[in-house]
């Protein structure tokens, strides 16, 4: 039982989701624009894809295998050393979920990113920072995964000490797995925000694009200080 939790996903998933929340701790305002301080249809694309960033990782943990979803990374001829644990494939039914989460989260956060942001140093930098890392430690992870193999004895009649030496280096295993699998998934992304721009842009380029509500507010407060005069301010009352 212990050596199965050692072996699985949950401790991956752990670990990805810490380094979201390193990634994103104070940056609760952006989220929040980004889910309420737009159009309806933004607001509502933002909370669907912020909702799939979420549930994506959990849901590969309880129904799919990060390791199976890795192996498609390395060439065919080494894919078989990408699930040494000889695990069961995954129905196909659960694979697709895991498909169009994967998807939705990749083309959501694209789209958010053409509509926000625009840049296109970020995409860049994400690709190539994404496949030197996926290619840099995939391989190396790969090796060290196989050392787990070798716990599962001592794992089956656990000691104290044993399982937390082991639990302690797996943690290097861990974070290399959530690395490359957020790795792979920045690497998607970038790939995905270049032609979203262009998509966006060239959906947008006749109109102009929707502001924010809130920048109205400030707008009407403008008028309206312009329209009393110097020296009365616009939020008091407006004398009957």
């Amino acid at each position: 039982m212990l050596y199965r939790f050692f072996a699985g996903d949950f401790p991956i998933t752990v670990v990805i989701y810490g380094i979201m929340w390193f990634a994103t701790r104070g940056r609760w305002s952006l989220l929040r624009d980004l889910m309420f301080g737009d159009t309806p249809f933004w607001n509502r694309l933002g909370q669907v894809t912020l909702g799939a960033v979420l549930i994506f990782p959990l849901w590969v943990a309880a129904a799919d295998n990060w390791r199976q979803l890795l192996s498609y990374s390395p060439f065919l001829t080494d894919r078989w050393q990408s699930d040494p644990f000889q695990t069961t494939a995954t129905p196909l039914g659960l694979r697709l979920v895991t498909v169009a989460l994967g998807v939705i989260l990749v083309l959501g956060l694209a789209t958010l990113y053409a509509r926000h942001r625009g840049g296109i140093s970020a995409p860049i930098i994400a690709v190539v920072l994404g496949a030197a890392l996926l290619n840099f430690i995939d391989p190396i992870r790969m090796r060290v995964d196989v050392l787990m193999l070798q716990t599962q004895a001592d794992l089956s009649t656990p000691q104290v000490f044993d399982s937390a030496f082991i639990l302690f280096w797996a943690m290097g295993l861990y974070l290399m797995l959530a690395v490359g699998i957020l790795a792979a998934v920045g690497l998607a992304w970038g790939a995905t925000s270049l032609p979203a721009k262009l998509v966006y842009w060239l959906a947008t380029r006749n109109r102009s694009v929707g502001e924010v509500p809130v920048f109205h507010v400030y707008q009407r407060r403008v008028e309206q200080l312009h329209a009393d005069g110097p020296g009365h301010d616009a939020g008091s009352p407006t004398p009957t």
